[in-house]
């Protein structure tokens, strides 16, 4: 991991420094802001693919480097950018001409393995079985030494709050919740960056600039909505529940709240996609409930969809709020 870890940031190194550029401009294009996936989640792939016969064979550390290659992705642009200068000599005449300035746009691409299944062809029950081997730590447990090492390989935050006993009943306040969380099923889009007052935002659906960076978005026009982030501070706000969620993203709102296992899950508590600082673009979501299988229901703003209730099989850490630890 070191050795691909190093050779990533060489490349990045060579390409910020390959001249013929007025400026070089690196972009790391998810919410922690610096290139780290998950060397959790690379081993737990290369565990099921090979049936956890983990002996880092040739070929072993052959499919290692592709994975590698899918969770690390550098992609480059250039900008051009047109600047006219003018001047007066003493005889009052003007002079002007255009200098044409142009940026080299470094991307960096961090993902996490709910977007790579697809593409190494795992069915669901690898999928599955990968999920398991992250959540329940068993890969630092195979591999102490790079859980101590490596960024990334930690089970998550402490416990913090020891969660209160429940008689299975839903609050009132977590009814409100989920009740306001779904009005706006089908009815807004993901929009990167998008936040929100409480209530209904007559913005919504027009056509407005992504400026937040980070989004293959950024820079241009879409339909004004909210991500994911967004949609969680807009449904406790509106809810009446105040503003606990709103002075940050999914890293800030993971901090509003605290683990808790699966099977605790009641609606209203929310779930995550990956811990903070492990790479990859996170993701959260509103647990509403269980289908007639017992299988999760969640209401979350989902890119491409906006709104959606589905059983999103990404969200992986079940958190919490804070402001529900004392019921």
């Amino acid at each position: 991991m070191e050795r691909l870890n190093n050779e990533f940031q060489e490349e990045i190194n060579r390409l910020q420094n390959s001249g013929g550029y007025d400026k070089v401009r690196t972009d790391y294009m998810n919410e922690d802001g610096f290139a780290h996936a998950s060397w959790v989640e690379m081993f737990a792939i290369l565990a099921v693919q090979f049936e956890q016969d983990l002996e880092f064979t040739d070929k072993q550390e052959k499919f290692m480097e592709e994975i590698y290659e899918k969770f690390n992705v550098i992609e480059t642009r250039t900008e051009t950018e047109r600047i006219r200068k003018c001047s007066t000599d003493s005889d009052g005449n003007r002079d002007c001409e255009t200098e044409i300035k142009t940026t080299l746009v470094i991307e960096i691409y961090t993902y996490d393995m709910e977007d790579i299944f697809e593409q190494i062809g795992f069915n669901e029950e690898q999928q599955e079985w990968a999920r398991r081997l992250v959540t329940s730590g068993a890969i630092q447990e195979q591999f102490p030494d790079l859980a101590q090492e490596l960024p990334g390989g930690g089970t998550g935050p402490g416990p913090g709050i020891p969660p209160p006993e429940f008689t299975g009943d839903v609050s009132e306040a977590r009814k409100k919740l989920i009740e306001t969380a779904l009005t706006l099923e089908g009815k807004v889009k993901y929009f990167w960056g998008g936040k929100s007052g409480p209530g209904w935002n007559d913005k919504w659906g027009t056509p407005v600039k992504v400026t937040a960076p980070g989004s293959r978005t950024t820079g241009t026009y879409q339909p004004y909505g909210m991500d994911c982030s967004g949609f969680i501070d807009w449904a406790f706000k509106t809810a009446g529940l105040g503003n606990s969620f709103s002075a940050g993203g999914t890293s800030y709102q993971w901090s509003k709240t605290y683990a808790i296992k699966e099977s605790e899950l009641i609606p209203g508590d929310l779930v995550f996609k990956n811990i903070p600082g492990q790479g990859g673009v996170n993701h959260i979501g509103i647990f509403i409930g269980r289908d007639s299988k017992g299988k999760p229901i969640y209401v979350h703003c989902q890119g491409g969809t906006g709104v959606i209730v589905n059983s999103y099989k990404g969200f992986k850490y079940p958190r919490r709020p804070l402001l529900f630890s004392g019921e």
